[in-house]
């Protein structure tokens, strides 16, 4: 004859049985009570099944001994895996993935090979191959769902820069629509541009209203706007910078214009018509280039005499001037309604002493010019009244 005795402890039941001598024979241990209707026998390494809660037909979960997974892993068929990245387990057991791809416990869709780089451009088809646009590259991402964004493309910009050679809206046409500030960028725009009248707008879109000028496109690799300029009898007394550039028509025998405000010139050319020569300054830090630019654009008046001399930097004439080292060169400048040197009158001159001889250039007034204050002259000598030339900026 056996006794058996049950005893449960702490949610699990301990099972011994007694032989006839007292002695234990058996010992099991089981697993823990069923939830409600009853969870199906412990997982492994748990005891077996335990007694069904509520009326339920297996046994419960895995008792004390636990799942052996841990982390993000879970057992699926026997195997612990993880179900934030498995694409036949995403996020649960038994969830595949069609697209084979699984990315935090969700199915996402492969639109490239993970951290795979290819060309890309986002602006209007077409207009990468044109102007200053530029194709970029794009990355994709680590888990192959999506690609990163275009990087180091170049797009067109809203509208043409009127300032520069380049076609900035990539349309395949250079500055369509906008009327060059200069005849240097019309030249620098359109290499073939001949020497004539054309259409410029110094100051931009906005501004002022576009006007007609002459351009000398064969002088000096061209590109030269003209400014200033007498081919017939200078009128005596007038203010040599009285006019505004766009107030002259380029048919005009004399115009007293100025370099326009907006203008920023890097060099004067002073053309003599007369004898179809040219000299050429650049406009650095010297004293007088300075003084002539503020006169010349600014209609700032000055007077400076025997300072540091302004020299050409191309010459091509044969009159004896200031610019070849006479009188000490190109020294002084005056701009003056009759306070420079006892001048008298409107007038403006560069030259090496403010007197009427071996002028760069003279308009008005000359300190004893004996064509009075009506004197006018270019790249000569002493000549007066015989004397017809042109101021050039670029």
């Amino acid at each position: 004859m056996r006794l058996v005795s049950l005893f449960g402890l702490a949610g699990s039941a301990l099972v011994v049985g007694w032989a006839c001598s007292g002695e234990p024979f058996q010992s099991v241990s089981t697993g823990g009570a069923g939830g409600a209707g009853g969870a199906t026998g412990g997982s492994v390494n748990g005891g077996s099944g335990g007694a069904s809660g509520g009326g339920g037909a297996t046994g419960g979960v895995a008792g004390a001994g636990g799942s052996p997974c841990s982390g993000a892993q879970q057992l699926c068929d026997g195997t612990c895996v993880n179900v934030q990245s498995n694409p036949s387990h995403c996020g649960a057991c038994g969830q595949p993935c069609d697209s084979g791809n699984c990315s935090a416990g969700q199915c996402v869709a492969v639109a490239c090979t993970p951290n795979a780089t290819e060309s890309c451009y986002t602006g209007p088809a077409g207009t990468d191959t044109h102007g200053i646009c530029l194709a970029g590259t794009r990355t994709c991402n680590p888990s192959g769902s999506a690609w990163g964004p275009c990087e180091n493309e170049v797009l067109p910009a809203a509208k043409e820069d009127c300032t520069n050679a380049e076609d900035d809206d990539c349309d395949g046409t250079v500055n369509q629509g906008c009327v060059p500030a200069s005849c240097a960028a019309i030249k620098n725009a359109d290499p073939t541009a001949k020497t004539g009248v054309h259409k410029i707008d110094p100051d931009g879109e906005g501004g002022a209203a576009a006007f007609d000028v002459h351009c000398d496109m064969d002088r000096v690799n061209g590109g030269w706007t003209r400014f200033n300029w007498a081919k017939d009898a200078y009128p005596a007394g007038l203010d040599p910078l009285g006019q505004l550039l766009s107030a002259c028509n380029p048919a005009d025998l004399v115009c007293r214009g100025r370099i326009p405000s907006a203008a920023q010139p890097k060099q004067l050319m002073v053309v003599d018509l007369t004898d179809n020569a040219h000299a050429v300054w650049e406009f650095d830090t010297n004293p007088v280039a300075q003084a002539a630019l503020k006169a010349l654009r600014d209609k700032i008046t000055t007077c400076l005499l025997n300072k540091t001399a302004w020299m050409p930097s191309i010459d091509v004439s044969s009159e004896d001037f200031c610019g070849k080292g006479a009188e000490g060169g190109c020294d002084s400048f005056y701009y003056t309604s009759g306070g420079c040197n006892a001048v008298g009158g409107w007038g403006l001159m560069l030259d090496g002493d403010n007197f009427y001889c071996k002028a760069a250039f003279k308009l008005g007034a000359t300190a004893g010019g004996s064509c009075g204050k009506g004197d006018r002259g270019y790249l000569n000598d002493c000549a007066c009244s015989n004397e017809t030339g042109e101021l050039y900026y670029r």
